[in-house]
């Protein structure tokens, strides 16, 4: 990248930090530090398993490489029985794989139970025995200082840059693995290459904008992994390391909702935090950006606890509980679309956010996602595809998302039944539920095409309106109930379901299906906007929903023609074209019964693209690759324009 404008780009950030108490941040921070410590210790000394001398999971197994690693540095950096945390690592160091010629030697097993050992423990385990030889030493003595450090030799071996070197967001996280093990043993050439991995990740950027799938927990661990590596580095390698915090740092604060105590948007990978508001992100929201806090903090969380990597005070300025709405945009270019999201549209308001995707599904996908707050059990709301791969295909427009679904060869091997399935809301969240034109009893209910459900919670109304389903433009066979709405699991723990079925016929066919579609339009809004969920209810019986199905054969001219003769009495050599077939699935959204407002998607279903999107007659989206208050950054642009926020 251009180190000038990079180089000016963080003179501004730190201008804008000095401004507003660079000191006072850096004093908060370092002491939200020591509470996860604590609470680490806390959880560490709840969960010990004397007989194995490790910290037991969920389940009571004795584990190795999640939780125990992070105790054991706890007590260490809080000086409370380091005797406990000597023993812990030993047990740690028990299960490291040192057969001589093994293909794992120097990793270690996830839990005490494990037969094997994985390399990808590694990079859990690493950075605290790291951590634990470089800075205490003198706490383990000579023999268990001597230990680690051959514990750390033969692991640094096992995730060589061999392994390290992909494209993928892992390839970060091995890094800042390798950096940290690098420093502790003296050799900084690991560090050196983990900035040109940083690097390159940077320029790529620029030509592809988001390449990395959209996900809570990965959004943390890669600044956690760059904060690694950055504490390692020399002054003249943390320019690049920098750059890439930046630029990670405005993407994510601007998703930090407090409220809810989560990031907000759409994610390719889920994580915890998609389902229940708590997991890996919220340590880092919590010691960057302050409360609310999870009540268990696992021994994980240590690992943001040590790196002194304060971000600068105007991105710290961005996360507030009073804010105007605005929305987050980013695009990915086309070489990454078939594994990640070619688009996230994510709208942030003090009190509920809203959050789709563009692109391809997986099971572990959350296309549409929603948070709330004011003190709610569960803050989140989300969507999930069964039996995916599936296409998705969202027109955004602030608080109003119309979704639509593609799945392809239905009805033949194992691919029998596809529905998305929408959680609206746990026992404790959800205060009132309307559908088709009357309080729900309760009781399991089909949910007919163009049917809505309204479901009030936390101080908000949300409102999912259903589509067609079925094959595409197959009208005889579309479903008219699609839907199902229903409470699953008993008591508090409960939960309120939407399942919108593509094809619910459980029998298959001669000729598997291809575009076999299922949709629904949600829109939020702040419970002050309407009287009563009722009245929310009548406004809503006046909107109107078309979809459509055109076929489009189009003609393209292939380019290095031969002149054509101009002499008119000689024949002409034909043009040479390919043809692009395309099907053309259109929605149109409006309010007043098709005479307010109108939001159209258009969409090709053979090439599995947005043709576009429309409010009114106005084409929304930009080709940005962030478009958002405070980042935007262009096509082929290498530095971040900042823009006040």
């Amino acid at each position: 990248m251009h180190r000038a404008p990079v180089c000016r780009l963080v003179r501004m950030l730190l201008c804008a930090a000095i401004a507003v108490g660079w000191c006072g941040v850096a004093r908060a921070a370092g002491q939200r530090c020591d509470h996860l410590l604590e609470l680490a210790s806390a959880y560490g000394d709840g969960h010990f398993d004397p007989q194995s001398g490790l910290i037991a999971d969920v389940v009571g197994a004795p584990d190795v490489s999640r939780d125990s690693p992070g105790y054991a540095v706890a007590l260490l950096e809080r000086g409370e029985n380091v005797e406990r945390a000597r023993s812990v690592i030993r047990a740690i160091l028990s299960h490291q794989d040192r057969r001589g010629k093994s293909e794992t030697r120097g990793a270690f097993k996830w839990s005490v139970n494990d037969a094997g050992f994985d390399i990808e423990t590694v990079v859990r385990v690493a950075p605290f025995l790291a951590r634990a030889y470089g800075a205490h030493a003198d706490k383990l003595g000579d023999d268990l200082a001597a230990e680690v450090r051959e514990a750390l030799e033969a692991a640094i071996e096992c995730l060589g840059p061999g392994d390290g070197r992909s494209d993928d967001e892992e390839a970060l996280l091995r890094y800042g693995a390798l950096a940290l093990m690098g420093a502790a043993l003296s050799r900084p050439q690991y560090t050196a290459e983990a900035v040109g991995l940083v690097t390159q990740w940077g320029q790529r950027v620029g030509t592809h904008g988001r390449h990395w799938p959209p996900s809570p927990r990965l959004d943390a661990l890669r600044i956690l992994a760059l904060q690694q590596i950055w504490s390692v580095a020399t002054p003249a390698q943390r320019v690049p390391v920098e750059e890439a915090l930046a630029l990670c740092y405005w993407d994510f604060a601007q998703r930090v909702h407090l409220a809810a105590g989560t990031i907000a948007g759409s994610a390719a990978v889920a994580a915890e935090e998609c389902y229940s508001g708590q997991g890996v992100s919220s340590y880092l929201i919590y010691r960057d950006f302050g409360p609310p806090l999870t009540v268990s903090v696992r021994p994980f969380a240590v690992a943001f606890a040590l790196c002194d990597y304060v971000p600068p005070a105007a991105v710290l300025a961005l996360v507030r509980q009073d804010f105007k709405p605005y929305g987050v945009e980013t695009n990915s270019g086309e070489a990454h679309v078939t594994r990640i999201p070619a688009r996230t549209d994510t709208y942030m308001s003090p009190g509920f956010t809203l959050g789709t995707m563009t692109g391809w599904c997986t099971p572990d996908s959350v296309p549409v996602y929603a948070t709330f707050g004011r003190g709610q059990a569960r803050p989140t709301l989300y969507f999930t595809v069964h039996d995916a791969p599936a296409h998705v295909s969202n027109l955004q427009a602030n608080n109003l998302a119309v979704c639509s679904f593609n799945f392809d060869r239905m009805g033949g091997g194992n691919r029998v039944q596809a529905w998305v399935e929408g959680m609206l809301g746990g026992a404790r969240d959800v205060q009132e539920v309307y559908a088709l034109g009357a309080v729900w009893n309760g009781q399991p209910m089909a949910i007919s095409t163009q049917g809505t459900v309204i479901v009030r919670r936390g101080g908000t109304y949300v409102a999912v309106t259903l589509l067609e389903s079925g094959p595409a433009g197959v009208m005889t066979t579309t479903r008219r109930k699609p839907g199902v709405l229903e409470w699953k699991a008993v008591g508090e723990d409960a939960h309120l379901t939407l399942t919108v079925y593509a094809r619910q016929e459980d029998y298959r066919v001669a000729e598997p299906l291809d575009d076999v579609r299922a949709g629904f339009v949600i829109q939020i809004w702040d419970e002050s906007e309407f009287e009563s969920l009722e009245a929310a209810a009548k406004w809503l019986e006046s909107a109107s929903v078309r979809q459509s199905y055109a076929p489009l054969v189009e003609r393209e001219v292939l380019p290095g023609q031969e002149p054509h003769v101009l002499d008119r009495d000689k024949p002409r050599p034909r043009d040479r074209y390919k043809v692009r077939t395309q099907k053309v699935h259109t929605v149109a959204y409006g309010y007043n019964r098709g005479r307010g407002k109108t939001f159209t998607l258009v969409e090709d279903l053979a090439g599995e693209v947005v043709l576009g999107r429309m409010v009114d007659d106005t084409e929304i989206g930009t080709s940005f690759w962030w478009d958002s208050p405070a980042l935007t950054l262009r096509p082929g642009q290498e530095i971040i324009s900042v823009k006040a926020p």
